[in-house]
């Protein structure tokens, strides 16, 4: 016999995390937690399960599942950033803004990227000053996280023999 996926706690609008509850579901926390989520979904299709573990780790920690590691965070933080040079150096410089898109791979690498910085934006919103000091590596993580996927959509394209799309005012 399977155990049931519903519970039916939640049907009020009420919702616990391993820290505690029960929370309405509009709290931050459940923004930030949700974010994280559908963040992940797009990592699945990009097939990044390192970052989609990474994720989890994040959910965990937020809801009060695992306690935060920093050195952790500090650690991906360094490997992102040499991700990204290696991925740069095979790149013309950037010299216009360019549009999302181009391919089906890198448009949907750029949507990853449009999700990830809601993520750090719900992050800020949902911690306070103090706990934004805490969490700083996490914030970092998801910056550079970001701007791996920027630079990742355009190797993308240039592997592809596309033209990034620049934005014409």
């Amino acid at each position: 016999m399977s155990a049931k996926i519903y519970s039916k706690n939640g049907d009020g609008g009420l919702s616990s995390i391993a820290k505690g509850g029960p929370l309405p579901k509009s709290s931050t926390i459940f923004d930030l937690l949700g974010d994280l989520d559908e963040l992940n979904s797009w990592f699945g299709l990009l097939k990044l399960e390192q970052i989609q573990a990474d994720l989890f780790l994040l959910g965990a920690i937020f809801s009060g599942a695992l306690p935060y590691q920093r050195d952790v965070f500090s650690k991906r933080v360094q490997e992102i950033e040499y991700q990204i040079d290696k991925l740069s150096e095979q790149l013309p410089p950037l010299t216009n803004f360019i549009l999302p898109g181009g391919t089906t791979d890198s448009a949907h690498i750029f949507i990853t990227r449009a999700v990830c910085r809601r993520v750090e934006r719900a992050l800020i919103k949902t911690l306070s000053s103090s706990e934004r000091l805490l969490y700083s590596e996490i914030s970092r993580y998801l910056n550079r996280l970001s701007d791996y996927l920027f630079v990742l959509a355009r190797y993308v394209l240039s592997q592809a023999g596309c033209s990034e799309i620049v934005w014409r005012h």
